[in-house]
């Protein structure tokens, strides 16, 4: 079973602790014995403000830099999308990795972090 959240990360969803409710939640949800599917349970995040802000998890051979692996986000603009001369998939900044099983995400550490820095000035 896919599970599949699309998270709104506007100002105004940080503004009223959306986010920081979200990801508090996530945590708890995000259990195999809980969470429909199981230990075969898929897990994929796009945040969405005034663009697509798409999480890539690592493979799980994929031990670069020897540190801790984190999602990388990839971000995609959205004016224009939707044009007859264009195709969605166009627009998929990746073709793996978008899609994760459970056990994947827990040992990437999840996207918690990631998601509640989108909005926050650097």
């Amino acid at each position: 079973m896919v599970h599949l959240f699309l998270l709104d990360v506007g100002s105004n969803a940080v503004d009223i602790g959306y986010l920081h409710t979200f990801t508090d939640q996530l945590l708890r949800v995000l259990d195999p014995a809980t969470l429909p599917g199981g230990e075969k349970a898929m897990v994929g995040f796009i945040a969405v403000d005034s663009t697509l802000h798409f999480f890539q998890f690592p493979a799980n051979d994929d031990n670069s830099g020897g540190g801790a692996r984190h999602p990388k986000q990839m971000i995609v603009e959205v004016e224009g999308i939707g044009s007859e001369s264009e195709s969605w998939t166009e627009h998929f900044p990746a073709c793996h990795g978008l899609i994760v099983s459970l056990e994947d995400y827990k040992q990437v550490g999840g996207v918690s972090s990631d998601i509640c820095s989108i909005d926050q000035p650097t």
